[in-house]
């Protein structure tokens, strides 16, 4: 095993193509018998499942267009919408950063293969209200995030570098001949990858992924209690929303459903549904829905 870490090494250092990289330490994965080393090789190679969960190096930022239709003049391509002129945080964070969770080899793709400097991310519809409430004399057509195609590319040389550090201070601590199922063995891999901010879940209540770490209870609904009252304030949601024969209260409604059927609730997800349901609602007459949504992210705060 050492002759292939020394082979993968002598790749990164030449450029090569990831796709027979991340080959290669799949088997050294596979050999090391480490969990966290063996996820996070596995997450690269076949893209991650859970937005959430992803290294620092993959959440970019990026900038918000939009097409903007007037009563009498037309539509506007292209307008910016600058950072910090929309009020709600929840909101911001999601608008103004994309997490990509391709796999590395697509990313490769993707950058080989796109005409221009950025990348755009359609939004979807339940983001209207909050960008409406921002517009004067018009109404949003289509909202885009643009990522500059140098910031995906870095993605891809952030992993590499991650990873040739990651063997060369494996190769200066542990001698690779030994047997990796000792369990120092584990704990000396495990430090290194921890060092190397790879994304780990400690089983603590902790999370760290790259240089972000916080409480898991501040970014998922865990309590039972807390769980059930939402559930109740979604289905008073759910009765008014189909009364309303709103497509777009629908939309919400419905990120919001899959999202409660989830073992875990993202709260960031949830906050952005029913912020998008408190925007849409304050133009409808008789709104029945704000006391409600009001109630459901107090919970969430």
């Amino acid at each position: 095993m050492k002759d292939l870490i020394n082979n993968i090494i002598q790749d990164l250092g030449d450029d090569k193509p990831i796709k027979g990289i991340l080959l290669k330490a799949q088997i050294v994965a596979s050999n090391l018998g480490n969990k966290e080393f063996e996820t996070w090789i596995n997450n690269e190679q076949n893209g991650y499942p859970d937005l959430l969960n992803i290294p620092d190096y993959r959440v970019l930022n990026a900038s918000i267009k939009v097409d903007i239709f007037r009563p009498l003049l037309g539509v506007i391509k292209n307008f910016p919408i600058p950072i910090g002129t929309l009020q709600d945080d929840n909101i911001n964070e999601c608008l103004y950063h994309v997490r990509i969770c391709y796999s590395l080899s697509e990313i490769e793709h993707l950058c080989d293969t796109t005409d221009g400097d950025c990348l755009s991310f359609i939004c979807p519809a339940m983001i209207f209200p909050a960008i409406n409430s921002c517009i004067q004399n018009g109404e949003a057509q289509s909202v885009r995030q643009e990522v500059a195609l140098s910031s995906v590319q870095n993605i891809i040389d952030k992993f590499k570098s991650k990873l040739l550090t990651f063997f060369l201070e494996l190769d200066k601590k542990i001698d690779t001949d030994i047997d990796f199922s000792k369990i120092e063995s584990q704990k000396e891999i495990t430090q290194i990858m921890n060092v190397q901010a790879v994304v780990a879940n400690f089983g603590n209540g902790s999370v760290s992924t790259g240089n972000i770490s916080g409480n898991i209870n501040d970014l998922y609904v865990s309590s039972v209690d807390q769980k059930e009252e939402i559930n109740d304030l979604v289905r008073q949601l759910q009765k008014e929303v189909d009364c309303s024969n709103n497509a777009d209260l629908k939309v919400a409604m419905d990120t919001i459903n899959a999202e409660c059927q989830k073992p875990s609730w993202a709260k960031s997800t949830l906050n952005l549904a029913f912020n998008a349901i408190k925007g849409i609602a304050s133009g409808i007459a008789a709104n029945k829905l704000t006391p409600i949504v009001n109630k459901a992210l107090d919970l969430l705060s």
